[in-house]
C-alpha cells in the first residue's frame, strides 16, 4: 500500500479511524494493517491490539459471502495485525 510507504505519520489518525469504522473488505482491512505497520507509529498500537483480540469486528459482515470465508479471513488478519504490531515494536527501538 502506497500509503504506508509515504511515510506521513498524519495518516495514522485516519487510518485507524479507517479501521474502528469497521472496513468494507478484507483488502482494505489488510492494506490499512499493512500501512499502520510501516508507519510505525505506536498510536496505532491499541486499534492493533484490538483486532488481535476481536478480528471480526475489523470488517463488516455484508457482502453475502460464505461464514467459512469470513471466518477463515479473520486468521489472516489477526497474521496481518501481529506483523504490524512487530514493526512498530521494530521502529521503537530504532529511535
Amino acid at each position: 500500500m502506497i500509503l504506508g510507504g509515504i511515510g506521513d505519520r498524519r495518516l495514522v489518525e485516519p487510518l485507524i479511524r479507517y479501521l474502528e469504522e469497521r472496513a468494507y473488505g478484507y483488502g482494505e482491512v489488510f492494506q490499512t494493517i499493512i500501512a499502520l505497520g510501516k508507519l510505525g507509529d505506536e498510536r496505532a498500537i491499541k486499534p492493533l491490539e484490538r483486532i488481535l483480540e476481536n478480528p471480526e469486528d475489523a470488517i463488516h459482515w455484508g457482502h453475502g459471502g460464505d461464514v467459512v470465508y469470513f471466518y477463515a479471513q479473520m486468521d489472516t488478519v489477526k497474521e496481518c495485525a501481529r506483523g504490524a504490531l512487530e514493526g512498530i515494536q521494530k521502529n521503537r527501538y530504532k529511535t
